[in-house]
């Protein structure tokens, strides 16, 4: 229930309480999508759901957290930029997740990033802030990195979960190039894991491989 209305394309849609909405017819849009100003706000894209904006911040006040359903196909698309703020986090269940449309465009991670599933998910340029962590969900099925076609600057932690992966060599993040690294990597204690920069990739790697 919007107080102002359901947004639409020329219209900002903010979200500064905490409570969580979805997502789940297709079409939806509106100009900029602004949460957590008021901490603690949730939106799920859900199978059959669809998003489009201009521009995102996730966590204006911090506790803020973006997710697409690891179920169906949702689909998020982000002309230009999103921001992931300190103390919130996206979580890439499934679907179809789109951000940028030109050079300029980037995902800005100061919080964490949570690759949780298998979605189809590209970005234009990725840039890891100081302090922000990309987790990695490890399952059964594997787990899908983002794709990035410009630059991604590593910073912040790598964190990898053991979720009875098979062993292998998992993409974590794939680039036009690579810039820095990351100040700390945490990799499951148990399974023989490992993680490299492969030119312009990141991969992780479970057992002798």
């Amino acid at each position: 229930n919007w107080s102002a209305g359901e947004p639409t394309a020329g219209v900002d849609a903010i979200i500064n309480i905490t409570a969580t909405a979805t997502v789940s017819l297709a079409g939806e849009t509106c100009r900029s999508l602004l949460m957590g100003s008021g901490g603690g706000a949730q939106l799920e894209i859900v199978d059959g759901g669809s998003l489009t904006v201009d521009n995102a911040t996730i966590g204006t006040g911090g506790g803020a957290s973006l997710s697409t359903s690891g179920f169906g196909s949702p689909v998020l698309t982000v002309t230009h930029s999103l921001t992931i703020s300190s103390f919130c986090d996206m979580v890439t269940g499934g679907g179809t997740i789109a951000i940028g449309t030109s050079a300029a465009d980037s995902l800005i991670v100061s919080g964490t990033l949570q690759l949780t599933g298998n979605p189809t998910f590209s970005v234009t340029n990725l840039a890891m802030r100081d302090g922000s962590v990309l987790s990695a969900f490890v399952q059964f099925t594997g787990v899908t990195g983002v794709v990035s076609a410009g630059p991604a600057v590593l910073n912040g932690t790598l964190k990898v979960y053991d979720f009875s992966a098979p062993d292998g060599v998992y993409e974590v993040v794939s680039a036009g190039s690579i810039v820095g690294t990351f100040d700390d990597v945490q990799l499951p204690v148990s399974g023989d894991w490992s993680w490299m920069i492969d030119g312009n990739k990141v991969l992780v790697m479970k057992g002798a491989v």
